[in-house]
């Protein structure tokens, strides 16, 4: 099953995708990611295990694959200070499902993840990179303000605390 939304709030599209989402496993995708082998879904799907997987990453900067990116958690997570991935490293079980906070943006993934690992711990960790990330100086992130991603992350802190 694939499903598709259309381009507009990050947070509020990928919701949408979830909650259609039928298939015991929901892998989630941003539209300038890929997967980085022709085995990489049945890699992960082979090797999921408990609600939520990371799996490792490459970056495409420009048309050049490298900087091999391993997870891990970090519990300042809240902070910002996200080492586990972007949202197309995350694979989730269907049943237990949560959403993204709107109208988030910088640290959307951030709080995601955060609530995930309070509810079902460490996430599974798969270091063999399946996925590749776009890190083009155009992505969302590289367009927001540091007014606006301090907004986040004090947001966060309170949430948190």
């Amino acid at each position: 099953e694939i499903v598709i939304t259309k381009d507009g709030a990050f947070a509020k599209n990928h919701n949408a995708t979830i909650l259609k989402s039928k298939g015991e496993l929901i892998k989630l995708m941003q539209m300038d990611d890929y997967f980085a082998h022709s085995n990489a879904l049945q890699e992960i799907v082979d090797n999921f295990k408990g609600e939520w997987m990371i799996t490792a990453c490459l970056h495409d900067d420009e048309g050049k694959i490298g900087n091999l990116h391993y997870p891990v958690w970090t519990d300042d997570i809240i902070t910002g200070n996200n080492r586990l991935g972007g949202i197309s490293t995350l694979t989730i079980r269907n049943e237990t499902k949560m959403l993204f906070e709107e109208p988030l943006t910088w640290v959307v993934d951030c709080d995601l993840y955060k609530r995930y690992h309070y509810k079902y711990g460490s996430p599974t960790i798969l270091n063999n990179p399946n996925v590749v990330i776009d890190v083009r100086n155009d992505r969302l992130s590289s367009t927001l303000s540091d007014e606006l991603k301090q907004k986040e992350i004090d947001y966060l802190m309170k949430k948190y605390e």
